[in-house]
């Protein structure tokens, strides 16, 4: 299996982590592949979106309250439920500088 980024729900000592990977297939196309403990094998389930987040630039990936945040640099932000096995691309805009700069 090829990925390109590796991420785990909590330290791998633990007994009920999941560890998630995420790797382009097309513009529109993301696989993503998860691992429990205890399981022979990979996971791996193709998601489609509406939204090109297979095509922005990515490299972080965040975990919070049973999801996995693929934030990217142009503006779309991929989330993965790890429970439901659910993608949603999302159309988050940048944030606003602030006008007065103080520094």
């Amino acid at each position: 299996m090829s990925c390109q980024i590796v991420a785990f729900s909590c330290p791998p000592t633990s007994s009920d982590y999941v560890l998630f990977t995420v790797k382009h297939v097309s513009p529109t196309i993301v696989a993503i592949s998860t691992c429990f403990p205890g399981a022979t094998e990979w996971t791996t389930v193709s998601y489609q979106d509406r939204l090109p987040f297979a095509s922005s630039i990515w490299n972080k990936l965040i975990f919070c309250n049973g999801l996995f945040y693929c934030p990217s640099l142009t503006a779309w932000l991929g989330v993965f439920d790890s429970f439901e096995r659910t993608w949603i691309v999302l159309s988050v805009p940048p944030p606003k500088c602030p006008e007065n700069k103080s520094w």
